[in-house]
């Protein structure tokens, strides 16, 4: 099957406000995101999440994220509070902000995809290796099919997970909190 945009393309240039409502199969909840130039922005200042209107199970997501922020010191210092949801609200007749209720890969710079569950596994020396600097985008790819759920940053491998084999399909969002973040080329393929 092959990979669609979903939502951005549609608005390439565009200055529409997700918090005003659904952006070409995305919605969002709190938080100042906005499209502008074919990316997902948010300026951080308030939490935000933006989430695909479609629930999905065995799926490769692709995008490209970077980390807005005006930096003069070491990277790894970098304060920025950003992940990828997958998963989430899996379970309708749970809070959509519960541990239990979604599977985060990190999105902020110094734990970039990084599978936050407990079984996860991290390659730190591959991560380290391919990682960008701060204000360029980096490339995030994850995989899940069946139970097992891989988390790729610049095409490498970085970390994998099995996830629970009761857990029903979920929408795929983005968030934001403590800095501005951008997405940009996401795309997803059902399995």
């Amino acid at each position: 099957m092959k990979l669609r945009t979903l939502g951005l393309a549609l608005a390439l240039g565009a200055a529409a406000t997700a918090a005003a409502g659904t952006v070409q199969g995305w919605l969002a909840r709190n938080g100042t995101l906005a499209v502008k130039d074919g990316a997902l922005v948010t300026t951080g200042r308030i939490h935000g999440l933006a989430y695909t209107t479609r629930r999905f199970k065995n799926f490769t997501l692709r995008l490209e994220q970077r980390v807005m922020k005006p930096w003069d010191d070491l990277d790894e210092l970098i304060q920025d509070q950003t992940g990828i949801m997958i998963f989430l609200n899996a379970r309708p007749d749970q809070p959509y902000r519960t541990w239990s209720n979604y599977v985060e890969i990190e999105g902020k710079y110094h734990e970039i995809s990084r599978i936050s569950l407990p079984n996860a596994t991290l390659d730190e020396e591959a991560r380290q290796r391919v990682i960008k600097p701060v204000n360029q985008w980096q490339q995030m790819q994850i995989v899940v099919q069946g139970r097992s759920i891989k988390s790729y940053l610049n095409r490498a491998l970085v970390s994998t997970a099995e996830l629970p084999d009761d857990l029903p399909p979920g929408f795929v969002g983005v968030q934001s909190q403590g800095g501005p973040v951008e997405w940009r080329n996401i795309r997803i393929r059902e399995e």
